[in-house]
C-alpha cells in the first residue's frame, strides 16, 4: 500500500531543509528542562525554600506557571501543526481525517496544558477519590476512557502507516500516557498518604512530567522525520 504525496503540498507548506535542521532542537531543550527540574528538586531538598533563590518555581517540572508547562504546551502546538502538514500530504485522503483528528487533539491539549482545564474536573469528580487514593486526582476517571477510545479509533490509521512510524508513534504515546495517567494516579496516592511536600511526591511529579515531555518530544520528532521523508524524498511513502 502506498500514499501519494500531493505536489502542491510539497511545494507550498514549509521548507524541508529548514525542518531537517530543527530536528535536534527539541531533544536538547527537553533534556535541559528535565535536568533543570531535577536540579531544582535536589536544591529544594538540600537547602529548602528559605534561600535567596526561594523555591525556584520557574524551573520546576510540577505545577503551572513555569518553563516546563510553557514548553510542553509549545510541543503540543507544534505537533498539531505538523499533523496538519501531514494531512496535506495525503493525496488519497484516506488518512486525512485521522491526521486532522490528531491535530485537533494536540491543539486542545496545548490549550489545556496552559489553562489547566482538566484540573476543574477534580472538583466535579472529587467523590471518586473516596474509592481509592489512586483516584485522588479524579480527572483520570475521564482521562482513562478518553485515552482508550482515542487509541481504538486510531487503530486503522496506524495499520496503514509505515510500520516503523507506527511503532514509534505508539511508543511516544505510551511514554506520554504513562506520565499523564499512570504516574498521575501514583502521585495522587502518594499525596494522600505522605503529603504534597514529601520528597516521594516531588520525585513522582518530576518523573511524571519527564515522561510527558519525553513522549511529546518523540512524537514531534516522528512527525518531523515523516514530513522530511514524505516531502523531501520523492512522491511516495511505502507502507509495510
Amino acid at each position: 500500500m502506498s500514499v501519494t504525496v500531493r505536489e502542491d503540498a510539497r511545494a507550498a507548506i514549509l521548507p524541508v531543509s529548514a525542518l531537517a535542521s530543527f530536528r535536534h532542537v527539541p531533544i536538547v531543550v527537553t533534556v535541559v528542562i528535565i535536568a533543570l527540574g531535577v536540579a531544582r528538586e535536589v536544591f529544594v531538598e538540600l537547602f529548602g525554600t528559605g534561600t535567596a533563590l526561594k523555591d525556584l518555581r520557574h524551573i520546576s517540572l510540577d505545577g503551572e506557571l513555569n518553563i516546563a508547562t510553557w514548553y510542553s504546551s509549545t510541543l503540543m502546538l507544534a505537533a498539531a501543526f505538523l499533523a496538519w502538514v501531514c494531512s496535506r500530504g495525503d493525496a488519497e485522503r484516506r488518512q486525512r481525517p485521522y491526521w486532522l483528528l490528531i491535530a485537533t487533539v494536540m491543539l486542545l491539549m496545548s490549550v489545556d496544558e496552559t489553562a489547566s482545564i482538566h484540573e476543574s474536573f477534580i472538583t466535579v469528580l472529587e467523590g471518586w477519590g473516596e474509592h481509592s487514593d489512586y483516584l485522588h486526582f479524579s480527572w483520570v476517571v475521564l482521562g482513562i476512557p478518553a485515552t482508550i477510545l482515542f487509541a481504538v479509533v486510531m487503530v486503522p490509521f496506524l495499520l496503514r502507516l509505515e510500520r516503523r512510524v507506527a511503532v514509534m508513534m505508539i511508543f511516544a504515546g505510551g511514554l506520554f500516557v504513562f506520565g499523564a495517567l499512570v504516574m498521575e494516579m501514583i502521585d495522587g496516592a502518594i499525596q494522600v498518604r505522605l503529603g504534597a511536600d514529601s520528597l516521594a511526591y516531588r520525585a513522582g511529579a518530576a518523573i511524571e512530567d519527564s515522561f510527558e515531555l519525553a513522549g511529546m518530544t518523540l512524537f514531534v520528532l516522528v512527525l518531523v522525520d515523516l514530513i522530511i521523508r514524505t516531502f523531501g524524498n520523492g512522491s511516495q511513502a511505502e507502507t509495510d
